[in-house]
């Protein structure tokens, strides 16, 4: 039995194109095959809502939260808002959904998205470095970039560049992994789920010396 348990899904609330479509299927699936649960952003449009379906059909348990502002902007524009039953909790903020999303998970997901996803991406990326800094035997989360078609080709340079500037040490990224495809992605993650969970100790560089 692994330490994985809780999966939070980062993607898109437009649509999806029919291959996007098709990789979130397939990850649901794999991630209801090995009985882990799931968290995402709430609500069921675009590549949301397929992941919603998706998890109807694969028996996948998933938790969404939504912000009230969300909620009353669906209101504005269709005068009603029905709540997906057994699946959304409402939170006050987008800031509330996003910590709950990155704390109460341990591996993360970024499937092709937009500015949001590319928020909650790098936000994750910096909770686990701060986090390791704060506690450095505490366990830390992974996240796997979805780089499906080379769709964040451009953010893995972005985080070459970094590292390469010394504006961030390599360590910083050691749990974040880069796959290609839904196979590649389950496969990497059975791997990650029969070792030890990392700590922040890992994250921190080499020359970090505690006071």
């Amino acid at each position: 039995m692994g330490w994985i348990k809780v999966v939070t899904a980062f993607m898109a609330s437009s649509k999806g194109a029919p291959e996007e479509i098709a990789l979130v299927d397939a990850v649901v699936k794999g991630l209801a095959e090995r009985k882990k649960d799931g968290i995402y952003g709430g609500g069921d449009t675009g590549l949301m809502g397929d992941f919603v379906r998706a998890a109807r059909a694969h028996g996948f348990h998933v938790k969404g939260y939504i912000p009230t502002e969300l909620i009353n902007l669906v209101k504005k524009h269709n005068g009603d808002y029905k709540p997906l039953a057994h699946i959304e909790e409402e939170v006050a903020s987008m800031d509330i959904r996003k910590a709950r999303m990155i704390k109460e998970c341990d591996v993360a997901i970024t499937f092709p998205g937009g500015s949001g996803s590319f928020e909650e991406f790098w936000t994750f990326q910096v909770f686990q470095e701060l986090s390791s800094y704060n506690d450095p035997d505490a366990p830390v989360s992974s996240m796997f970039l979805v780089n499906q078609n080379g769709y964040y080709d451009g953010t893995v340079q972005q985080i070459e560049t970094i590292v390469a500037a010394k504006k961030k040490h390599a360590e910083a990224y050691k749990t974040l992994y880069v796959v290609n495809s839904a196979e590649e992605l389950l496969k990497k993650m059975d791997d990650l789920d029969s070792h030890p969970r990392m700590t922040g100790r890992d994250l921190l560089p080499s020359s970090y010396s505690f006071y």
